[in-house]
């Protein structure tokens, strides 16, 4: 992909693909997204949710909103972002909320495990 045409690409994820406000000033946009993400990790990983919670991490959002602004290239190895950034155009942000889920899942019972809690928090990001 040419330079330009990548900035371009970036300009359309941005500004029409990603939720309103995901960059703003405020992050109002990713502010919102993650109390929604949020609510959804309390009914599906309960146990995580109690872990953290007592470990006294107060909001996971904290340390999952990386992962939604930088659409998981920073999280996942390169070929397994790229093909996220695939089903991110093919699909929409639905994708980002099946991966984040999908990574806490995965990692639940080894966070549940841990007793330290910086250990949980360097172990989720």
């Amino acid at each position: 992909m040419a330079e330009e045409e990548a900035f371009w690409t970036l300009v359309v994820m941005t500004c029409e693909l990603l939720p309103e406000g995901m960059y703003s000033r405020s992050l109002s946009g990713t502010i919102t997204e993650m109390k929604v993400f949020q609510e959804v990790v309390k009914d599906k990983c309960k146990g995580l949710v109690a872990a953290v919670k007592q470990g006294g991490i107060i909001d996971l959002d904290m340390l999952v909103s990386p992962w939604f602004l930088t659409i998981y290239v920073n999280v996942l190895p390169a070929e397994a972002a790229v093909r996220t950034w695939d089903c991110f155009f093919y699909e929409g942000t639905k994708i980002l909320y099946r991966i984040a889920l999908a990574i806490l899942k995965l990692i639940e019972d080894d966070v549940v495990k841990l007793r330290d809690p910086m250990e949980a928090i360097q172990y989720i990001q």
